[in-house]
């Protein structure tokens, strides 16, 4: 697919994503490294995450909360909480591996 126009706000860009998996590749801002890397972590070099600070992370975190809220799938909501590397989305991570090891 074509590319958003560069003078978009990144917070209008994820919104046009349209899924996780989008979103994560919008916030990845252009680095290619750590777009294959959240598209598929397993297979992809490893990549450094934006810092917690960086507006990226932000955003993802937001997606995340939003993604719980809308009932999404987990895996979205894990995917986004790593991409935000803050203290609180680390917490919140475990939080919801301690929650999924009592009810599997």
């Amino acid at each position: 697919g074509e590319a958003l126009p560069p003078w978009l706000p990144v917070s209008v860009k994820v919104k046009a994503a349209g899924s996780c998996g989008n979103a994560l590749r919008v916030l990845s801002s252009g680095d290619g490294y750590l777009s294959e890397y959240v598209s598929s972590p397993e297979s992809a070099m490893a990549s450094n995450l934006p810092q917690s600070s960086h507006v990226s992370a932000a955003i993802s975190m937001q997606l995340a909360a939003e993604a719980l809220n809308d009932g999404r799938t987990i895996e979205d909501v894990l995917k986004l909480l790593d991409f935000a590397g803050s203290e609180k989305s680390e917490d919140m991570l475990l939080q919801i591996a301690l929650v999924r090891q009592q009810h599997p």
